[in-house]
């Protein structure tokens, strides 16, 4: 879980400066957690849908990249999430 551990959290330092800091898609703080967070995700998902397919098709090749793949989509889903302020809400 070591190098796992360093890839997801790598990519979602990257689309977090980049989509959040970069194309300024929100505070840097909620754009680097948000990264964090949604890369997690993303990878628990793929993780959890590549071992299904690896157990039917008796390989270990689709949780990883399955895995590394919804990290990068997960991520961007949390950085690029649209911010809604209080007067949105009011109005």
């Amino acid at each position: 879980m070591l190098v796992p551990g360093f890839t997801i959290t790598l990519i979602g330092l990257v689309v977090g400066i980049t989509a959040g800091v970069v194309l300024q898609h929100g505070p840097a703080a909620r754009s680097i957690a948000g990264g964090l967070v949604g890369a997690w995700a993303g990878f628990a998902a793929g993780t959890a849908i590549g071992w299904l397919v690896d157990s039917v098709l008796l390989d270990g090749y689709y949780a990883v990249m399955l895995g590394h793949a919804l990290a990068v989509l997960g991520a961007l889903g949390f950085v690029t999430k649209p911010m809604r302020s209080l007067s949105d809400i009011r109005s």
